[in-house]
């Protein structure tokens, strides 16, 4: 019986990472484009206006509540449209009467969420 000599095959090269990347962006792209094609058709209706800003010219605002008195220099936040300090309230369970939130996904308390309710 005559032997065989395994035949040596390299180990393929790996592919270059912009190829992995490529592949990555492009199921990415297929993905999305299949779920809004899915979602297409469960179109909710027209949408409605929103309610104006609570403040002229501030669609929102961001609090900083972050303690940094002891830092070295404080930055100036009322250029990005920040408030500092004192206006910002942390509520808890016990305390402030009666905010609301949700127990779980189905179950509101005094109402849920403020940002929970339609905008018409």
């Amino acid at each position: 019986m005559e032997q065989v000599e395994p035949v040596f095959r390299p180990p393929p090269e790996p592919k270059p990472h912009h190829v992995i990347l490529w592949n990555r962006l492009l199921f990415s792209s297929v993905l999305l484009l299949l779920i809004g094609a899915l979602a297409g058709p469960c179109d909710a209706g027209p949408s409605q206006p929103a309610r104006p800003p609570l403040l002229s010219g501030q669609p929102f605002i961001i609090f900083w509540g972050i303690r940094d008195s002891s830092c070295s220099s404080r930055i100036d936040l009322s250029s990005f449209g920040m408030e500092r300090d004192g206006r910002v309230a942390v509520f808890y369970e016990g305390a402030l009467g009666n905010y609301p939130y949700f127990v779980d996904k189905n179950t509101p308390v005094n109402g849920g969420l403020p940002q929970h309710t339609r905008l018409d």
